[in-house]
């Protein structure tokens, strides 16, 4: 899933593990878990632990969501003024506002690609995804919340909105001659699916190996977590070995203290 699970986790605690790098969140949520437990919050830290790490894209778009609040407000207000212009039909702003929206999601997708070669050695390959994800924000209510949450764990599909309709992947009727675009009562296109066309105009074979490429990351991500979480109980083992090599230590000095006393107690009674 893109987002993070809905919880009573405190959100202080939430953005101190959602800030991490991706391959210290195992880690960190575990040791914000056992915290929290300490705490006496025993339910917030079961909620935690069903926080999954995110990929690269998310954590990448996390950061900046943080960091560049003022870049990410001005997407939105592009993408509020590409919904006006729809609404009014008014071909002109319309063209204004998708043109200043294009470059705020420009502007962002280079600050997440900076973030995201803190991380991967590949970071170019994920520019659609992040460009993708920050579009999906503009777009729809519910995933502009998402990405101003800054907890996401994957990308988000981008879709097209019309007007105040939220519904995605709709797309909007393209401009009349003169600048103006279709009233209401104009007819209005069946909706249609961009990625799922892009989708069936791949030949069987490429498909396929998409299909099994996304299976793959997944699968890798899961083994990652995995294998943090070995890591981290391998380390918590070899503390609690050595503290008990300590405690036995500890023990037999105090057995031989105790036989010393006990045998000169025993010689001052002979005497």
């Amino acid at each position: 899933m893109p987002d993070a699970p809905r919880d009573a986790v405190p959100d202080s605690v939430l953005d101190q593990l959602y800030a991490v790098r991706p391959d210290e969140f195992v880690a960190t949520r575990d040791r914000l878990a056992k915290e929290l437990r300490a705490d006496g919050n025993a339910e917030a830290a079961v909620a935690l632990r069903a926080h999954r790490r995110p990929n690269v894209v998310a954590w990448s778009v996390n950061q900046v969501a943080r960091s560049r609040r003022e870049l990410l407000e001005a997407l939105f207000s592009a993408a509020d003024e590409v919904r006006a212009a729809i609404n009014v039909g008014d071909g002109d702003a319309l063209r204004v506002a998708m043109r200043a929206q294009r470059t705020r999601v420009g502007e962002l997708t280079d600050a997440a690609l900076e973030r995201a070669a803190e991380v991967s050695p590949n970071a170019g390959a994920h520019r659609e995804a992040i460009a993708g994800t920050w579009e999906a924000g503009a777009a729809d209510p519910n995933a502009r919340q998402l990405v101003l949450e800054a907890r996401l764990t994957g990308e988000l599909q981008p879709a097209l909105v019309l007007g105040d309709d939220p519904t995605p992947a709709r797309p909007a009727p393209a401009p009349r001659r003169g600048g103006r675009l279709p009233r209401a009562a104009d007819p209005v296109p069946e909706p249609d699916s961009a990625p799922e066309r892009r989708r069936a105009a791949l030949p069987r074979d490429e498909l396929a190996l998409r299909r099994a490429e996304d299976t793959l990351a997944e699968a890798r991500s899961e083994l990652a977590d995995a294998q943090a979480s070995v890591e981290a109980a391998d380390e918590e083992l070899e503390r609690a070995t050595r503290a008990a090599a300590r405690a036995h230590d500890a023990h037999d000095r105090a057995q031989r203290r105790v036989t010393r006393a006990e045998q000169s107690v025993a010689e001052r009674r002979a005497r």
